[in-house]
């Protein structure tokens, strides 16, 4: 009985949606505009007081988006343009202690996002790699 239980299951459908690799993409663009988003306020937000002050606003609420939407897409990089955007504007406080320890973390957000890319990247090969033909 087992045997005809088995051959009654069905196949695994050896074709990937277009829109699993379409969200493996933008998923990998967003990482990597992530990254560099971090990098430029690392880079400006020490320098101009203006410039990280909007882009770590700018941080701040698309990673709130990111947190609090309804969809089921992770959280994480939600999660680190938070803290990211938190890290610039405490760069920019009158202790002088403390911004060497936020360009310490922000690059360390900025390889993070580029770790999940390359990540992304390794499972679109593997999407795409799954597709027949």
């Amino acid at each position: 009985m087992d045997e005809k239980m088995k051959k009654a299951e069905p196949a695994e459908d050896p074709y990937v949606s277009a829109n699993a690799v379409t969200r493996q993409g933008i998923a990998i663009a967003g990482y990597f505009a992530g990254a560099v988003l971090i990098l430029v306020m690392q880079f400006l937000g020490f320098r101009f007081f203006f410039i990280a002050g909007i882009l770590g606003l700018t941080s701040l609420i698309i990673g709130l988006r990111i947190l609090f939407a309804k969809d089921g897409r992770s959280k994480l990089p939600g999660i680190v343009l938070v803290a990211a955007g938190a890290l610039c504007a405490l760069s920019r406080t009158p202790f002088r202690f403390i911004r060497p320890i936020t360009g310490t973390l922000l690059s360390i957000c900025a390889v993070g996002f580029i770790a999940l890319g390359f990540w992304n990247i390794i499972k679109l090969i593997k999407i795409l790699n799954g597709r027949p033909g």
